[in-house]
């Protein structure tokens, strides 16, 4: 008889060999002086996963099944009836073929999602590595890098979750039955097994494959542009830990760096509001732990695709009080209107695009912002102003009620004695109006508007708009 006849038989007629196993093995138990009963899974059970299997095995490619070790213990074990043990051998299916396809996709890739703390990720290098993660962060990591699909983590997750508690990986007495073991091998065959990446995926690895190996060009990654696009946005947050991995490990060639930065911005304008922050938290993270030459790359990377509004609050005040030091410097000091415009570009990159800014810093970047943007008796720096106009048009409500104490400083009081300076002012006052809706503090933007050239100096000091300031202030 041929192997394959030989194989056939043995499938179609598996009850009569499990059950003579099952009655001698039960007697060798009762003859140790051992517990024999609820050892073993019922007869009719394993029979249920063993005439389910061919099917099932057949789905994989010869070179698949060669490798399949803990396949074979699976079966073993279901056939023997120990079906916790079973789980855990299927369990084992599932790691070690998920270490070996995220190590030959992209290895860096998936452990840059896949451990985002950067204290941690020195820890993992090399494939070896992947031992020391942990089950739930292997399968978390294969989702976020789009190796496995949300509805393949889920049931990866619940098979794992039930590995933890029903298999033979902890003392149990969790009766398994033939189909839940039949249904679970056949999700992590379809799901794991034998299913390859699709094609966003791999066009992920290629293009990490050729910043990594290849020296690029402008020219090289202008399709680029267009293929990210139609990546879902998981996909993207994962390729822009790797991107940021990458241009921050110290040891990378420059080569390597060089290429990111041809990819990083438009990678960067793609990610979600989260993703981006992670990269600030980075930040943090180096510089928590003194780790210098990362934390440089970090700050130098946020800084490519004007993303230091993403640091960490702390820092960012100390940035921003620092650049409105020297702002208010620059415009004091000879040459203002061509100083003050690279200082003012720069602390634009700091306030980002949604116009916060630290409550610490929040009243000196105010006050500073309207010298400047009020100017000297001898005009605005024009290349500034629409610099300035920008950081107004961002202001939301901290900095328009911090604006109307600026009325008290004597810094800006003294140039409103100047036409130039009260029409600017003026149109300040008028922008701002236009984001008030509290009656109360509309009335203050309302009587700064009404005042004229001789009252607007001194107008803090009158008593009808200290009553309106005061009406003014949250309750």
């Amino acid at each position: 008889m041929s192997k394959r006849n030989q194989e056939t038989a043995i499938v179609k007629a598996p009850t009569a060999a499990i059950d003579r196993f099952s009655d001698d093995f039960q007697n060798y138990l009762v003859g140790l002086g051992l517990p024999a009963t609820n050892v073993l899974a019922a007869v009719d059970e394993r029979s249920k996963i063993i005439r389910n299997l061919p099917e099932l095995v057949a789905t994989l490619s010869d070179e698949q099944r060669e490798g399949a070790m803990y396949m074979s213990k699976f079966i073993a074990a279901c056939g023997a009836g120990l079906f916790d043990a079973a789980l855990n051998f299927l369990w084992d299916e599932v790691v070690v073929r998920l270490r070996t396809r995220v190590a030959q996709f992209d290895l860096g890739y998936f452990l840059d999602t896949a451990v985002p703390d950067p204290q941690t990720r020195k820890q993992f290098k090399t494939e070896e590595d992947l031992r020391s993660l942990s089950d739930d962060a292997l399968i978390r990591g294969a989702l976020k890098c789009g190796i496995l699909s949300d509805i393949a983590y889920k049931h990866l997750d619940y098979i794992r979750d039930m590995r933890n508690w029903a298999s033979a990986a902890h003392p149990n007495h969790v009766q398994l039955t033939g189909f839940q073991l039949i249904a679970w091998c056949e999700t992590c065959v379809k799901e794991v097994l034998i299913k390859e990446p699709d094609g966003a995926v791999l066009e992920v690895g290629r293009l990490l494959e050729n910043l990594r190996n290849h020296k690029l060009v402008a020219d090289d990654v202008r399709a680029v542009s267009a293929s990210l696009r139609k990546l879902p946005s998981d996909l993207i947050t994962a390729l822009l830990r790797s991107i940021v991995g990458l241009y921050c490990d110290p040891r990378q060639d420059v080569r390597v760096r060089d290429n990111a930065r041809l990819v990083a911005r438009d990678v960067w304008d793609l990610a979600t509001t989260s993703a981006r922050a992670e990269v600030g938290l980075k930040y943090a993270n180096y510089a928590a732990n003194a780790d210098l030459d990362r934390k440089k790359l970090a700050q130098e990377f946020l800084d490519l695709v004007d993303g230091l509004a993403f640091l960490p609050e702390s820092d960012r005040s100390v940035e921003i009080a620092t650049l409105v030091t020297r702002l208010e410097s620059a415009h004091d000091a000879m040459n203002n209107f061509y100083n003050e415009p690279p200082i003012a570009r720069e602390l634009r990159k700091f306030v980002g695009a949604d116009g916060a800014v630290p409550p610490l810093v929040n009243d000196e970047y105010v006050r500073v912002l309207s010298r400047c943007r009020i100017g000297r008796p001898s005009g605005v720096s024009s290349m500034a102003l629409p610099i300035y106009d920008a950081l107004f048009d961002l202001f939301s409500e901290p900095q328009v009620r911090a604006f109307v104490g600026v009325l008290d400083r004597p810094e800006i009081t003294g140039r409103l004695d100047s036409r130039g300076c009260a029409e600017q002012f003026r149109e300040i006052v008028t922008k701002l109006k236009a984001k008030v809706v509290d009656q109360p503090l509309k009335r203050v933007f309302e009587l700064m508007l009404g005042a004229g050239d001789q009252q607007l100096p001194n107008l803090a000091k009158t008593t009808e708009f200290q009553r309106a300031l005061k009406a003014s202030r949250p309750r």
